[in-house]
């Protein structure tokens, strides 16, 4: 793996970032502890505004998943079909354009700074390798993806509630399809950090996240053979919907159908042990 200059470049304004949380008071040479690490990684992310950021696209996912017209709640109060999973695919759509670009943006974010800074030698010489220092930048982004997904899932079913859906809810597929967004979204994330602190240029991380915006909707609409080897299909391929019959009779509605599992477990399983063996050979790197 070639060594971004980045990565090499003189300490700088990440040193103000660390001291507004606190970090001034250290030493040069102090090794941080792991809760530090994060500790430091959510101070920047409030001083870039990750938070205000992350719920304007959520906005933008729940404008697009709420039944908001009047047809929209016709056909949550006035089916003779379970509405649910209709719901829950409208939900998955939404989350396939908006997850990519969300992911995209904070992953480049939180690591410009650190070029843009000269943080990665900073952080070098408290113990915080680039690898390591990757590894605290997903695990504070975590903790922004988890409300945010738990959001996107939860207030379209609070919305249809509210507005008297008469089917019972079948709470396992959407809580499923919860956990499987999460997870996604984080692996994803790593895999965006990796990209993003290998490039100076951010806009090639954020050019990434929006061309796999378009892929991941438009992956829907592929055959699964062909959504399984696009990195981006599986945020459709983890949508636990399918649809049946035809609109021409009458006969179409979209009924619950589990994912394939083994396709999406490996793929997480991969990208995961993709961002461990990265990050491992970035705290190798010699300066």
């Amino acid at each position: 793996m070639t060594t971004s200059p980045s990565l090499s470049a003189s300490p700088g304004a990440v040193g103000a970032v660390g001291a507004g949380a606190g970090a001034g008071a250290l030493a040069v040479g102090t090794r941080l502890s792991w809760t530090t690490a994060v500790r430091l990684e959510v101070a920047k992310m409030r001083r870039l505004r990750l938070w205000p950021l992350s719920l304007a696209l959520l906005g933008v996912s729940l404008a697009l998943s709420l039944p908001l017209s009047a047809s929209a709640r016709d056909d949550l109060l006035n089916t003779v079909t379970d509405p649910w999973p209709s719901q829950l695919l409208l939900v998955s759509m939404t989350a396939a354009l908006v997850s990519p670009l969300l992911v995209s943006v904070l992953a480049s974010r939180l690591v410009d700074v650190e070029h843009t800074g000269g943080g990665w030698n900073l952080s070098a010489t408290m113990g915080l390798t680039p690898g390591r220092l990757c590894r605290a930048k997903l695990t504070a982004l975590a903790g922004v993806l988890a409300p945010v997904v738990g959001l996107q899932v939860a207030v379209p079913v609070l919305a249809g509630q509210m507005l008297g859906a008469t089917w019972a809810l079948d709470l396992a597929p959407w809580l499923t399809y919860a956990v499987s967004l999460f997870v996604l979204d984080v692996v994803a994330c790593g895999l965006y950090l990796l990209l993003a602190a290998l490039v100076d240029n951010q806009i090639i991380c954020v050019g990434v996240g929006f061309l796999g915006s378009f892929i991941s909707l438009f992956a829907l609409l592929m055959p699964p053979w062909l959504a399984h080897v696009v990195p981006w299909g599986y945020w459709a391929a983890i949508t636990p919907t399918a649809t049946s019959g035809d609109l021409s009779d009458g006969t179409y509605q979209v009924i619950y159908q589990d994912p394939s599992w083994p396709w999406v477990i490996g793929f997480l399983l991969l990208a995961a042990a993709i961002f461990a063996v990265a990050t491992a050979r970035l705290d190798r790197i010699e300066r």
